[in-house]
C-alpha cells in the first residue's frame, strides 16, 4: 500500500510544454488541462517519493464542498511546488492537510468554525485510542431531555435521537482530556451527517426519513441507523486516516483566514464558492448544528430564536466569509497578507467573482500565474462544474 499513492499521484506530460501555453496531463485516468502564463517545460516530475498510501485510506466525509475526490489532482500540483511550510488557510475536513502531511510538508491547519478545528485536533492528535474504549464510552450514555430535545423537536432528528443527543454531550460536557474529547466529538459529527437527508441542517425535513417516496439522495438504511453504529465507523476511519500522518500538523484556535498570522511558503485557499447568479447558502447555515455541538454549552447563547430552523447568529462565528459583497476584499487582503508566499487557490467556475478577475488579480500581485482546469461530478447533480485551481508565485 506504501507505493499505492506514489502510482495515482504521479502525472506525466504529454506533449512539449517548453513554447505553449496550453498542455493535457493526465492523472489517475482523467484529463485536467493547464493554462500558463509562463514557461513550465518541467512542471509536472515525480516528487512523490515520500507520500506513503492509497488515496482510499484517506477518511471519508459528508462535507458539503470536500476535496477528497480532487486528492489525486491536488497532489499533482502540490507535489512539484518548492517550499517545506505550508498553510491550509480554510481547512475543513482537514484533508488537504492530511495529504500535505503525507508528502512530508510542515503544515499548519486553520478554519473558522469549531467543529472543523475539533475535528483536525481529533484526526492530527497523537492520543491512542481502541474501538473498545469507544464502545465502553456509548455504553454510558443515557437518553436526557434536554436543550436539543426542546429546542430541535420534529426538526432533524426523532424524539429518540434527540434525548440520546442529550445524553451523549452530558457526558461529553464533562471530558478533561482535550483529545479524546475532540476523537468522541468528530465521530458525532460523522454520525449526525450520515444521518441527515442531505448531510445539511439547511432546512429541517425530518419528514423525508418518514416518507414513502423513492429517495434520491441517501437511503433510509443510512438514516435509520444508530449513532453509536456510525460513530463506530467514524472511529475506524479516524484511526486508518491517522496512519497517514508523516509530519506532525499544527492545529490553530479557530479562526478566520484573513487574519491567520505566520510566514510560510505555500498558503492553500479553499474558500466558499459563491454563485454568479443566485444567493448561495453559508456554511454557518448549512451546518449550524455541528458548530452548535461543538459549542455545547454556550449554544442556548448563541440561538437566532427568530430563525425557522434554529440556527446560530451570524455574530457567533464572525469570521467566516459569508458575504457576497465582501468576498473579493477578504480575498484579496489575503492574498496581500501572504504575497511573498505561494498561494494555492481552489476555486470554480462560474463563481462570484469570475475567473477572468481573478486572474487578473493574480495577475497583478504575482510574476508567475497558473491556471489549472479539471471537470468533476457533483453528488447532488447529474452535471459536472469545472474546478479550477489558481497558483501564484513571485520568484
Amino acid at each position: 500500500m506504501r507505493d499505492a499513492l506514489d502510482k495515482k499521484c504521479r502525472a506525466r506530460q504529454t506533449r512539449d510544454m517548453k513554447n505553449t501555453a496550453v498542455a493535457n496531463l493526465h492523472t489517475d485516468g482523467q484529463d485536467f488541462v493547464i493554462r500558463d502564463t509562463f514557461d513550465h517545460a518541467s512542471l509536472i516530475v515525480d516528487k512523490q517519493e515520500r507520500v506513503r498510501s492509497g488515496f482510499d485510506a484517506f477518511p471519508s466525509t459528508r462535507f458539503y464542498g470536500s476535496k477528497r475526490r480532487q486528492l489525486p489532482w491536488l497532489c499533482s500540483v502540490f507535489a512539484e511546488l518548492p517550499g517545506k511550510t505550508i498553510l491550509d488557510a480554510c481547512g475543513g475536513t482537514g484533508t488537504v492537510s492530511l495529504l500535505l502531511s503525507n508528502l512530508g510538508k510542515q503544515v499548519t491547519y486553520n478554519d473558522v468554525f469549531a467543529f472543523n478545528q475539533i475535528s483536525a485536533t481529533a484526526l492530527f492528535g497523537r492520543k491512542q485510542s481502541k474501538p473498545q474504549d469507544l464502545l465502553v464510552f456509548l455504553d454510558e450514555v443515557r437518553p436526557v431531555r434536554g436543550f436539543i430535545s426542546k429546542t430541535f423537536k420534529g426538526m432533524y432528528f426523532t424524539d429518540e435521537e434527540n434525548h440520546w443527543l442529550d445524553g451523549i454531550m452530558s457526558l461529553v460536557v464533562d471530558i478533561d482530556d482535550a483529545e479524546w474529547r475532540a476523537m468522541i466529538l468528530y465521530c458525532l459529527f460523522q454520525a449526525c451527517l450520515k444521518k441527515r437527508p442531505f448531510n445539511l441542517f439547511h432546512r429541517a425535513n425530518l419528514g423525508l426519513r418518514h416518507s414513502k417516496g423513492k429517495v434520491k439522495f441517501g437511503n433510509r438504511t443510512t438514516w435509520d441507523a444508530s449513532f453509536s453504529t456510525h460513530m463506530m465507523s467514524a472511529h475506524a476511519d479516524l484511526l486508518k486516516a491517522r496512519a497517514l500522518v508523516e509530519t506532525p500538523v499544527n492545529v490553530l484556535p479557530a479562526g478566520s483566514a484573513d487574519v491567520t498570522v505566520g510566514n510560510f511558503d505555500i498558503v492553500y485557499l479553499d474558500p466558499p464558492y459563491f454563485n454568479s447568479h443566485r444567493h448561495t447558502e453559508s456554511y454557518l447555515h448549512r451546518y449550524h448544528f455541528l458548530e452548535g455541538l461543538a459549542r455545547y454549552e454556550e449554544w442556548p447563547r448563541l440561538l437566532n430564536n427568530g430563525s425557522p430552523i434554529r440556527q446560530l447568529r451570524d455574530e457567533a462565528v464572525p469570521g467566516e466569509w459569508s458575504s457576497k459583497g465582501r468576498f473579493e476584499s477578504q480575498l484579496m487582503s489575503t492574498l496581500d497578507r501572504y504575497i511573498d508566499s505561494t498561494i494555492v487557490l481552489s476555486y470554480v467556475a462560474e463563481a462570484y467573482p469570475s475567473e477572468s478577475t481573478l486572474r487578473r488579480s493574480f495577475e497583478e500581485r504575482f510574476s508567475q500565474v497558473r491556471v489549472i482546469e479539471k471537470p468533476f461530478n457533483r453528488a447532488l447533480s447529474k452535471r459536472s462544474r469545472m474546478e479550477l485551481i489558481f497558483v501564484g508565485q513571485n520568484l
